[in-house]
């Protein structure tokens, strides 16, 4: 790690609370220019969950004649996968992988059929994902989120490109370090 970035994230380290406020005053000044104005961009400290709504393309890459489906599904950054219903996988012909058992908002616990590959499409991003195939309302969560670079703006509860990276989607790895 460059010693910059370390003495960055030790100061930050140190500030301990004021950290936090200060990086939510930063995100709120990013989100700003993509809102109708300033009062729709307020972030607030305790969200435990922003949901929004957002129209997507999704394609079975093993499949390219079946065509693009569109949806609206509903963006959740607690929710970890992608959710589909069963009419989008007969729709996409998606193959089974694996099943996997998925806690609802409920509580509730239920198996469902893990598909794929799916790809994705928002804007001008694109992702690959699988899906698991439960309930009947689609479902965006935060690893096809993560992947395509998408913030949710929770006050206009909107789907955003990230504003840090309008053009090209950018994402973190772990390099080797020597």
């Amino acid at each position: 790690m460059p010693a910059s970035v370390f003495l960055f994230l030790l100061t930050f380290a140190v500030l301990g609370v004021g950290f936090v406020y200060f990086a939510l005053k930063v995100l709120q000044s990013i989100m700003e220019p993509h809102c109708h104005d300033s009062s729709d961009c307020d972030l607030e400290v305790g969200h435990s969950m922003d949901l929004a709504n957002a129209r997507i393309e999704l394609r079975n890459p093993k499949r390219p004649e079946l065509g693009a489906v569109e949806i609206e599904a509903l963006a959740d950054t607690s929710a970890t996968h992608v959710c589909i219903p069963a009419h989008v996988r007969m729709r996409l012909n998606l193959d089974a992988v694996a099943e996997k058992e998925v806690t609802l908002a409920d509580g509730s616990r239920q198996l469902g059929p893990y598909v794929g590959p799916i790809e994705l499409r928002y804007l001008n991003r694109v992702g690959f994902v699988g899906a698991l195939v439960v309930g009947d309302q689609p479902l965006l969560g935060a690893i096809a989120m993560e992947d395509m670079d998408l913030v949710v703006v929770p006050k206009t509860q909107q789907v955003i490109i990230n504003p840090d990276s309008p053009n090209i989607a950018t994402t973190v790895a772990k390099a080797n370090v020597a």
